[in-house]
């Protein structure tokens, strides 16, 4: 799966609401907007999402499939240092 994620100024995160037919050349016609307040994200291996707060806490996007390319909701990564 492959998508566009862009990190808002001030306002939250968006995806491209797209297909690819090149990794080179994403196509789409909007963008949506996703919740949450983030000041870094990572967009890795097999679609995994990764979102940094100011205060460095660590989410990750659930829910991201085929069906559902935004994913469903943010997820606080527990445990890190």
């Amino acid at each position: 799966m492959r998508g566009l994620w862009l990190l808002g100024d001030k306002t939250g995160q968006f995806d491209r609401f797209s297909h690819w037919s090149d990794i080179q050349l994403p196509q789409g016609t909007s963008w949506l907007d996703v919740d949450g307040n983030f000041v870094q994200l990572e967009a890795g291996y097999q679609g995994r999402v990764y979102a940094v707060t100011s205060e460095n806490m660590l989410y990750y996007r659930f829910g991201i499939c085929a069906l559902h390319p935004t994913g469903s909701t943010w997820k606080q990564v527990e445990g890190l240092q």
